[in-house]
């Protein structure tokens, strides 16, 4: 298990008892101890082939940009993420889209951006129950079947043989 203390600001690996380990490295760690996980180090979990790199986070670089994509659509959205502010607009917007929706279905667009053909007739699926009982003997559908039955012998063999009686 991978476990971030808060107070501390370090990582540790704990295996917890598994079969095929926990490593750090090519190292196997001990099962049920902490053990601190360095800046850089690669670990990996059993047989996975998977690798973990622990990484420090960046002082500077994503977070200017995440707060300026931040600002940018607060401003651009007046905070309402894209929903009109009136209730006419609204109204606009629902209808637009239900009618963007309806011309959608209607051209019933495929994969490649090309009309489906839809002139293929669908063959009908449906299961029927016949009413009336038929009674059907094997031996008239296949003169084979059931030929052999009165061939049919049972022998019992006894496990252990019978001591024969010497005069």
């Amino acid at each position: 298990a991978f476990v971030y203390h808060k107070h501390l600001h370090r990582a540790f690996l704990v295996d917890l008892g598994s079969t095929h380990g926990t490593f750090i490295g090519s190292l196997r760690i001990e099962a049920h101890k902490p053990t601190q996980l360095p800046i850089d180090s690669v670990f990996h979990f059993g047989a996975s082939t998977r690798n973990y790199i622990i990484r420090e986070r960046p002082q500077t670089g994503a977070r200017p940009i995440i707060e300026e994509l931040e600002k940018s659509s607060e401003e651009a959205e007046g905070g309402l993420l894209g929903l009109p502010e009136t209730e006419t607009e609204l109204d606009n917007l629902t209808e637009f889209n239900t009618a963007h929706n309806r011309r959608i279905s209607m051209l019933g667009i495929g994969e490649d951006g090309e009309a489906a053909p839809r002139n293929r007739k669908r063959k009908k699926r449906g299961v029927t129950f016949n009413e009336d009982e038929e009674v059907i003997n094997p031996e008239d559908v296949d003169p084979s079947v059931g030929r052999f039955r009165n061939l049919i012998h049972t022998t019992v063999i006894p496990t252990k043989r019978q001591r024969l009686e010497s005069g």
